[in-house]
């Protein structure tokens, strides 16, 4: 199995659980389903190829839907931490704009007179 491989089942892994995440389970529970979905797809790899084997799942966020029923008691951190993230982005790609504006206009030639 090549690096690429590797990355794909990672990703597949990752895209999971981060769904699973989402849907409040506990880390716990979330590690073992990773490590389950990591083995049969690298077994599955080894029979038809990695590509077919990710490409075969379908969709991580119904799979998730499917092991794990939403707990609305939990916290949900990892749509916290996108959002705050979403907004560090947003204040600093509008002070990133005040920035060029403001030096756009102090390189700005002036006339003498007006």
């Amino acid at each position: 199995m090549n690096v690429l491989d590797r990355a794909r089942i990672e990703w597949a892994v990752l895209s999971y659980d981060f769904w699973l995440d989402l849907r409040g389970t506990p880390w716990r529970r979330r590690r073992d389903l990773r490590a389950e979905l990591r083995a049969n797809l690298r077994d599955a790899s080894a029979r038809s190829g990695t590509r077919a084997a990710v490409d075969a799942l379908g969709s991580t966020r119904q799979m998730a839907a499917d092991a794990q029923a939403v707990d609305p008691a939990r916290p949900r951190w990892t749509a916290g931490v996108h959002s705050g993230f979403g907004a560090l982005m947003l204040t600093l790609l509008g002070a990133l704009i005040a920035a060029t504006a403001w030096g756009t206009g102090c390189s700005a030639p002036t006339r003498p007179g007006r």
